[in-house]
């Protein structure tokens, strides 16, 4: 996984998050 000096760790949490959201939506399905 690439890493950014600015907030990466903020974005990649925001990104999981979202990602996890999409998958159990899916999985309610």
């Amino acid at each position: 996984m690439a890493r950014r000096p600015k907030g990466s760790e903020q974005e990649s949490t925001v990104t999981f998050a979202m990602a996890l959201l999409a998958a159990v939506s899916l999985l309610e399905l």
